[in-house]
């Protein structure tokens, strides 16, 4: 029992490194410039370094760590990103195809490197890019939508 106190709190302590980076993350962000396109298509700095750090840890843990541990660190994780990132992210303020584009990259970047080098056997990952992709339709898609011509087509 002892032992499994103290693999909960290690587990615990290994999470709070990356969720403790999403509040940083998110005040950067908020700081952006959204009004300029980024580099072909890049994510802008603060999300890709969060994503890469994220991406990281995970590499070392993999190495350490059974399964289960890793879908309850991670799983946490996805489940802090989950509420934070659109609570900031929705206060961005999209009004032009540019802030679309720039606001969609960056939520994509975090969904896709996930995705491709995360696995869990949780659902915490799955609702976390259902939460990403809602907001992206939700803020995004009044300015990436294909104009439509006077006969609605």
């Amino acid at each position: 029992q002892d032992y499994l106190a103290h693999k909960t709190e290690i587990n615990n302590k290994l999470a709070s490194i990356i969720i403790d980076r999403v509040s940083h993350v998110c005040d950067q962000i908020l700081q952006l410039d959204w009004t300029k396109p980024n580099d072909l298509g890049k994510p802008n700095e603060p999300i890709a370094q969060f994503t890469n750090n994220m991406l990281q840890l995970h590499h070392v843990l993999k190495k350490y760590l059974d399964s289960e541990d890793i879908d309850f660190i991670y799983g946490k994780i996805f489940e802090h990103v989950k509420i934070k990132i659109p609570v900031y992210y929705g206060n961005i303020e999209i009004q032009s195809e540019v802030a679309a584009k720039k606001f969609k990259g960056d939520l994509n970047y975090l969904i896709k490197a996930s995705k491709k080098h995360i696995k869990l056997t949780t659902s915490h990952q799955n609702d976390m890019e259902d939460a990403l992709v809602y907001l992206i339709k939700l803020k995004c898609d009044p300015f990436l939508a294909a104009p439509v011509d006077e006969n609605g087509k």
